[in-house]
């Protein structure tokens, strides 16, 4: 059975899935096919449906370039500078930050591809795309106990136990920086759990 508030609705079929991953792959598959990217390189304008599938190109087919990009340029989360369906690849794929080394290089190498004979999308369209990670870069995210965040990979940088002022920071690497969680007890919790 699934639990509803970890199901997940297709905006274009509404099917319902278990979680982000399975919608994912729903969205990447036919018919919808929401999460193409576009090689910047080609000479003719060559689309992937997976990030895995575009990276497996370039290693192949634009080494030499790929070389001068950023380690992080064929990161899953920078696809979304390259993908034809912004908003729906954001909405299951967290976009690299728009200020990040390898957002920047995608961002223009897609312009120079604009210029190439038969390219399906304007400057414009991929300008309006883009518009998706600064809508919702802006928002903050609060904490729900129902809907809590999950970070894998959260290291443990520094703990002060006292009385009265108890806290904990975390950190995991986002993009080229870094996310920190500060997460502090109060006395109200200390006296609470240290009641028998």
């Amino acid at each position: 059975m699934m639990n509803p508030e970890e199901s997940c609705t297709c905006g274009l079929c509404q099917e319902v899935f278990p979680n982000r991953r399975k919608l994912k792959n729903h969205l990447a598959a036919a018919p919808h096919q929401r999460l193409k990217m576009v090689c910047v390189w080609c000479d003719r304008e060559t689309s992937f449906r997976r990030m895995v599938d575009l990276k497996s190109h370039m290693k192949t087919d634009h080494s030499e370039k790929l070389k001068l990009m950023p380690e992080k340029f064929l990161s899953e989360n920078n696809g979304f500078w390259m993908s034809y369906h912004p908003e729906d690849y954001g909405s299951v794929i967290q976009p690299s930050s728009r200020n990040s080394e390898e957002a920047m290089k995608a961002r223009m190498e897609i312009l120079a591809m604009i210029d190439r004979e038969g390219c399906s999308r304007t400057k414009d369209q991929w300008y309006r795309g883009w518009e998706f990670e600064e809508r919702n870069a802006v928002t903050k995210r609060t904490y729900s106990p129902s809907r809590p965040g999950m970070y894998e990979d959260l290291t443990l940088r520094n703990i002060n136990i006292m009385q009265g002022n108890t806290n904990a920071i975390f950190s995991t690497e986002v993009g080229i920086g870094a996310f920190w969680v500060r997460i502090i007890m109060d006395d109200a919790v200390n006296q609470w759990s240290s009641k028998k």
